[in-house]
């Protein structure tokens, strides 16, 4: 009897130890409204508890409570781990924007949702879920465009890369034509490798590993392309880093491939986890996640800046604060050129229900990069004809070349992304075409920002702003006469009448909180659609009869002397006239207020003038003709003053071709392009597109390919709507290396949450029939297994078991457990029963196949307590257990050889998962 109460006792025990209501047991399971009302009374008597409880009201976005309770955490607890505590203050005492982190609900679904990726003008958002209804199974890609109102379009599956195992987008570039990949595709080195794809006339190319100089046989994912499309950023638990993840750069040449990556240096990478990295189009602003900087949560995001080319430079990270990071992970920022809107995972929390989601949110002024512009037009020749040209950007305060672009040879459209706060020379100096500079400025962004009224601004909402204004007037009417001192009333009731306007006003305070935030939420939002700027520019071919006009050139009234003005453009003409050796001639108009006879003197006059200029810088003179046409070719009417003054002009025209030097630039498919840009040089026409998927093939053989890649000539592609031929149901670990002791989602494991299942069970008194269920606690993945068998031998009267287990995983598919077991029977005619406890240790990999997740396991169960009737009659109650768990959605089961003295039998297990 005393051993069975002992027994009893320990189940007791073990329940309470893992489901006992308490505040730590609110914390674990996140339900930190409920955790904050236990800890409150719980600190009296612990004071320990401050350091969860400042937490929970952190969790509820309550900082000034939790400010307090670590206060009293350092004062009230001896054993107080003051840095700890000190950290956290500092933080929150930060002066921090208030930020709102809005759910994307129409992207966010029951699943989890990771890795958001938007494109450079943000009107597509890339990301990864999983088991959704349309998906091909695993991790899928997905994407959601931006619409008219500011919201997103119902996700689609990208089907050209989905299959039935993980993959997803990790990079993709400004015009959406190279995309760095996560998959398992064939031909892989290890847990995880990194992939591209380049579309080539509306084609992808079928998905190659990107070599051995990137991937190794460790784990390489979360990767990201620099704006310019040359470096790419990306995470590995290679060798030889700083702690179990870290940052890498890697530059894709033309003579070496990808060069040998190169670490990011111990200012950003730590002993820690440092991943996903994501650098801003400015190509200095980095964010990343890490567990090494000091941070709120499991994974908090940062910020640091690069303060020079080697890479390894770089400013203190910054925790991107209070109201982005929370107590969990929180990963995977993207941000826009525009650098105003950010997107970013987390846990859901108060603002969701579900996993990982994805929130969107103004990013503070104090953490964004460098402002960009959205530069774009139209180059034309002078027959109205689309020009491929290369535009080039120097900051006129240093004449330092700060980006170039290519415009299309289809229409001539071309797009380029330029800081803000200045002044830029923008110069076409192409072979085939005459010298073009002119200029851009954007020293004062603000004038390309649409001036609005408040009442613009706020729009349908102003409306309900001012009723709501309008009732809380009317609510201090009746507040001024209940207050009158003097009167003589029902006390009673006037304090009634006063409590309830209070909460009339309350109310009303909070609804017009509401309609400010969202009218400022979406006023900040529509800002980044401002930075914006239209240039179109008009360049002329060199061939013979071309002719265009001077302009800029001014003369003294009535005389051919040209002023101070003229000189910079005649400066251009020399400049034109030196850099090639085609003969020109230089036509003088005028309008027609005059004699004919004078108009004609004047205008030949002035061009001599031109010539004369030219010649004495030192370009020939048989090179130039100077013609006088006085009014005889008007280009507009000579009745306006608009039109006289189109009429007064000079032009050039070619009259003979000498092409060696008409200019210095051309295109070439390796053209090295190195600014800030929206079109990036890698991706800009299809012959250039087809280059540069042989310069990625070839840079990935030099790094060495992995046998079953498909990197050769002769690989297949896909098109936009079809899955690719070759991609097969690979198993492999998902995007997040999950490291020791937890999980991120029970997707991917074998129960979810809550379980209950039926099993049997079999001993030497024969087998029996139960019930079960089995907790689980993903934060350290923690099971929990209760089981009572309402169907026994007959010489047991009752019979029950208990079990937990604890899982450390070195590898997110590998699990390693162990814990503890206990199992009770009653015997009949026997007042004591028998009871033992068990070690079980053990290991299980678990992988996913067409979305159902298997769970292959080996335990050893060591005895460590048991009757010693047990013994005497059975044996020890050591045993081996070989099966196989299974879980498909929310069914799970598992079948089971169980072998030892004292348990011996074959095992099954249906449930259900929840």
């Amino acid at each position: 009897m005393e051993a069975k109460l002992l027994l009893s006792t320990c189940l007791v025990l073990l329940i309470f130890v893992g489901y006992g209501q308490s505040g730590n047991s609110y914390f674990e399971e996140q339900d930190y409204y409920n955790a904050t009302r236990y800890y409150e009374v719980e600190v009296k008597t612990a004071p320990s508890k401050y350091l969860n409880l400042a937490k929970s009201y952190f969790a509820l976005k309550q900082f000034d409570k939790a400010v307090d309770a670590l206060d009293s955490y350092k004062s009230e607890y001896s054993g107080a781990d003051l840095t700890l505590a000190n950290k956290w203050l500092e933080l929150l005492r930060r002066d921090d924007d208030e930020i709102e982190m809005r759910p994307i609900e129409i992207l966010n679904s029951n699943q989890y949702e990771i890795i958001p990726q938007i494109t450079k003008n943000g009107q597509r958002l890339f990301f990864v879920s999983k088991n959704r209804p349309d998906g091909k199974g695993g991790e899928d890609i997905y994407y959601s465009d931006r619409l008219l109102d500011g919201g997103w379009s119902e996700p689609q599956g990208w089907d050209v890369f989905n299959s039935k195992s993980h993959e997803g987008v990790l990079a993709i570039s400004a015009d959406e034509n190279v995309v760095i990949l996560f998959g398992n595709y064939p031909g892989s080195f290890g847990n995880g490798d990194l992939f591209y794809s380049i579309k080539v006339d509306g084609v992808w190319s079928y998905p190659c590993n990107l070599g051995g100089t990137i991937n190794t046989n460790n784990w390489e994912a979360q990767a990201n392309l620099s704006a310019d499309g040359r470096f790419l950023l990306f995470t590995s638990d290679r060798e030889g880093g700083q702690g179990n993840e870290d940052l890498y750069v890697t530059e894709l040449t033309e003579e070496d491939g990808w060069t040998t990556p190169k670490n990011l240096g111990p200012v950003i990478n730590t002993t820690g986890t440092d991943l996903s990295p994501f650098l801003a189009a400015d190509g200095k602003t980095l964010y990343f996640a890490s567990t090494g900087h000091f941070g709120f949560g499991e994974r908090d995001m940062f910020v640091s800046k690069r303060l020079d080319d080697t890479w390894t430079n770089w400013s203190k990270p910054v925790n991107l604060g209070r109201y982005i990071n929370t107590l969990h992970d929180d990963n995977y920022l993207t941000i826009p050129e525009s650098g105003t809107k950010a997107y970013m995972v987390g846990i859901g929390g108060i603002e969701t229900e579900g996993s990982k989601d994805i929130f969107e949110f103004i990013l503070p002024p104090s953490m964004r990069p460098e402002a960009l512009f959205h530069v774009y037009g139209t180059v034309l020749d002078e027959q109205d004809s689309s020009a491929s040209v290369i535009i080039r950007y120097y900051d006129s305060a240093d004449g330092t070349e700060v980006a170039k672009t290519l415009s299309s040879e289809v229409d001539g459209s071309y797009a380029v992304s330029l800081p803000s706060f200045r002044k830029y020379d923008v110069i076409i100096d192409m072979k085939g075409f005459l010298y073009y500079e002119t200029t851009l400025d954007l020293t004062d962004p603000s004038k390309y920002f649409k001036k609005k009224s408040f009442k613009e601004v706020m729009g349908d909402e102003f409306e309900l702003l001012a009723e709501s204004n309008e009732r809380t007037d009317r609510y201090g009417v009746t507040y001024d006469t209940l207050l009158e001192a003097d009167q003589e009333k029902d006390m009673v009731a006037n304090f009634e009448q006063l409590i309830a306007l209070s909460g009339q006003y309350s109310r009303e305070g909070k609804e017009m909180d509401r309609i400010l935030r969202n009218a400022r939420y979406k006023y900040l939002s529509e800002l980044e659609t401002q930075r914006e700027v239209v240039q179109d520019h008009d360049v002329t071919r060199i061939k013979v009869g071309a002719k265009f006009e001077v302009k800029n050139i001014f003369f003294e009234f009535g005389k051919a002397t040209l002023t101070s003005q003229s000189r910079a453009e005649l400066d251009k003409l020399y400049d034109i006239m030196n850099r090639s050796e085609i003969v020109v001639e230089f036509g003088g108009h005028t309008d027609n207020v005059g004699s004919e006879e004078a108009n004609q003197n004047l205008s030949q006059e002035r061009v001599n003038s031109v010539k004369s200029y030219l010649v004495d810088k030192g370009i020939n003179t048989a090179r130039i003709a100077a013609v006088g046409y006085g009014e005889s070719q008007p280009v507009a009417t000579n009745e306006t003053d608009e039109g006289r003054q189109k009429n007064r002009r000079v032009e050039l025209k070619i009259t003979k071709l000498r092409l060696e030097r008409e200019g210095s630039d051309e295109i070439t498919s390796n053209e090295d392009f190195d600014g800030l840009q929206e079109e990036s040089a890698f991706v800009t026409g299809s012959t250039i597109q087809a280059d540069l998927l042989e310069r990625f093939r070839k840079a990935a053989e030099k790094g060495g390919l992995p046998s079953g890649a498909d990197c050769n000539d002769d690989a297949e592609v896909v098109t936009t709507n079809t899955t690719p031929a070759k991609t097969k149901d690979y198993s492999s670990s998902s995007f997040d290396f999950e490291g020791f002791d937890a999980i991120d989602d029970l997707d991917d494991y074998i129960y979810m949450s809550f379980n209950p299942y039926m099993n049997t069970y079999g001993t030497p008194f024969g087998g029996a029939l139960g019930a079960g269920l089995a907790f689980v606690k993903e934060e350290n993945l923690r099971e929990i297994h209760l089981q009572y068998n309402f169907i026994n031998p007959d010489t047991v009267t009752w019979s029950g078991s208990a079990q937990i287990l604890w899982a450390i995983r070195p590898l997110s598919p590998f699990h390693l457990h162990f814990g503890a077991e206990m199992g009770l029977l009653g015997i009949k005619d026997d007042s004591e029963g028998l009871g033992y406890i068990n070690v079980p240790v053990g290991a299980r990999y678990i992988f996913d196949v067409a979305g159902i997740q298997l769970g292959p396991e080996f335990m050893y169960s060591f005895q460590a307590v048991a009757n010693d009737r047990i013994e005497s009659f059975y044996g020890k109650t050591k045993y081996i257990r070989l099966g196989v768990n299974a879980r498909w959605n929310f069914i799970q089961g598992g079948v089971f050889l169980n072998k030892g003295d004292f348990v011996d039998y074959m095992g099954l297990r249906v449930g259900f998962a929840f």
